[in-house]
C-alpha cells in the first residue's frame, strides 16, 4: 500500500521543523528563508509570517497564543507572541548561560514551566516563571531510589525534552554515551566475565 500526498506547499527553503496546531493550521520554521510561517490546514497559503533567523525548534501555547523559540547557534530561548493581534513581540527570553540549546518546550497543561534541553551543557534547565527560578537536572534515575554509576546516570547531549503534567520528563539524547559494562553490577552470575569492555549507545 503506497502513501499519497494530500496537501503540499513549495514556498519554503530548507524547512527544519513544523507542528500542526488544534485549528488544523501548520506552523513551520522556514529556515532557509529566515522566517517562521503559519500555513492554513490545506497548505494553500500563508496566514502569518515572522522574520527570524537560526531557529532550531519551537513550541506553541494554544492558551496564550505564543511561540517558544530555540536558537541553538545563539544559545538563546525566546517566547514571542503569535496571534491575530500581535506577531513576533518578545515577551520573555532566557537569562542563564546556555550551550547549544536545541529545544525548549512548555510543560504539558502548564505554560508557566519551560523545559530547556541544554545540549552542550549536558543538562535539562527548567524555568518556573511563577517564582522566576531555574532548576537544573544533569542525572536521572530509572525508578525512584535507583542509583547508577555517574558514567551512566549523567545526561549526555539532551536534544529534545518534554515534561508531562505529572512531572515526569521525557528526554531524547542527540547521541549515545559509551558505557563500560564492567562497572555495572549484574543480576546474572554468568555475565561478569563476558561484558568487560562492551559499549552501548543510542541516537536520534
Amino acid at each position: 500500500m503506497s502513501n499519497s500526498v494530500i496537501y503540499s506547499y513549495f514556498g519554503v527553503n530548507n524547512p527544519n521543523y513544523a507542528i500542526q496546531i488544534y485549528s488544523g493550521n501548520y506552523i513551520v520554521s522556514d529556515y532557509g528563508n529566515g522566517r517562521i510561517i503559519e500555513l492554513d490546514s490545506m497548505l494553500s497559503g500563508i496566514i502569518r509570517s515572522h522574520s527570524v533567523s537560526g531557529v532550531s525548534f519551537f513550541d506553541y501555547s494554544e492558551e496564550n497564543e505564543t511561540l517558544l523559540v530555540s536558537y541553538e547557534d545563539n544559545d538563546l530561548i525566546q517566547e514571542i507572541t503569535w496571534s491575530d493581534i500581535d506577531i513576533g513581540t518578545v515577551i520573555w527570553q532566557s537569562t542563564i548561560s546556555l550551550n547549544s540549546p536545541h529545544s525548549a518546550t512548555y510543560k504539558q497543561e502548564d505554560s508557566s514551566k519551560i523545559v530547556i534541553a541544554d545540549t552542550g551543557n549536558n543538562r535539562i534547565s527548567i524555568y518556573d516563571r511563577n517564582n522566576n527560578e531555574y532548576i537544573f537536572i544533569s542525572r536521572y534515575n530509572i525508578n525512584s531510589g535507583d542509583v547508577y554509576p555517574p558514567q551512566i546516570s549523567m545526561l549526555y547531549r539532551p536534544y529534545i525534552a518534554r515534561q508531562y503534567s505529572n512531572g515526569n520528563i521525557c528526554i531524547v539524547e542527540k547521541e549515545g554515551r559509551p558505557i563500560n559494562f564492567s562497572i555495572i553490577e549484574s543480576s546474572s552470575s554468568s555475565s561478569s566475565s563476558s561484558m568487560d569492555s562492551s559499549s552501548s549507545s543510542s541516537s536520534t
